[in-house]
């Protein structure tokens, strides 16, 4: 069983002194993604740690590579969904097949998808608005 990190400290005042001087915890060498993203944040130079906009861009990406690991997949994901954890199955579809150069055999139906903005407008919307979207698209 893994010794929980910072475990040799018994003295709060020595733990904080210890983190002031710069301790940090072992890196998991796994995620090197992550590794890099703590030591940046854990620079001693303030204008050497990101900012929140960095911040939220670089958790993206870490998210991205721990959870996709086929360097295909990964760089569809980023190219077609930047910055997002999920994605509307119909615009999904629509980029995949846009990937082979091919028409999606539902668009041949009449059925529209939603740009990225509308899918925005589609997220602030009231529940009778999202209502009223849906039977539009069946």
């Amino acid at each position: 069983m893994k010794k929980p990190v910072f475990s040799h400290h018994k003295d709060y005042n020595k733990f904080a002194k210890a983190i002031i001087e710069g301790e940090r915890p072992p890196i998991n060498e796994l995620y090197p993604s992550l590794g890099s993203f703590m030591e940046r944040c854990w620079s001693p130079i303030p204008d050497a740690r990101p900012n929140f906009e960095e911040i939220t861009q670089i958790l993206s990406d870490v998210m991205l590579d721990l959870s996709v690991k086929d360097s295909i997949a990964k760089a569809f994901w980023k190219k077609n969904f930047p910055g997002h954890i999920k994605a509307n199955w119909k615009f999904f579809i629509n980029s995949l097949y846009k990937e082979f150069d091919k028409q999606p055999p539902f668009l041949s139906i009449g059925v529209e998808l939603p740009n990225r903005v509308a899918d925005k407008e589609l997220q602030q919307s009231s529940p009778a608005q999202k209502k009223k979207f849906c039977q539009a698209r069946i």
